[in-house]
């Protein structure tokens, strides 16, 4: 069972869990943020945290803030406990 939910999140990542440098622009017009810097490092970023970054003005990074995504022992811990 275990097997199966591992392949099943390689094959559906967590929603938002990263993004392209083409939404990265999106929101950054969305957010009127065209004065703030973007680079390629904003690729392993949550669209999350983009977002975040472009309403703080830059000032909030995802080292500031906590990731949502489970870590692979909560996903593991989550499917033991349904197999009990």
């Amino acid at each position: 069972r275990v097997h199966h939910l591992l392949r099943r999140l390689l094959r559906e990542p967590w929603p938002g869990l990263f993004t392209s440098m083409e939404r990265i622009i999106e929101l950054q017009e969305e957010y009127f943020a065209t004065d703030l810097d973007i680079g390629d490092h904003m690729l392993s970023w949550s669209e999350g945290e983009v977002v975040a970054y472009f309403e703080s003005g830059g000032l909030s990074t995802p080292a500031d803030t906590v990731s949502v995504a489970p870590s692979f022992s909560e996903v593991q811990s989550s499917a033991d406990a349904r197999t009990v």
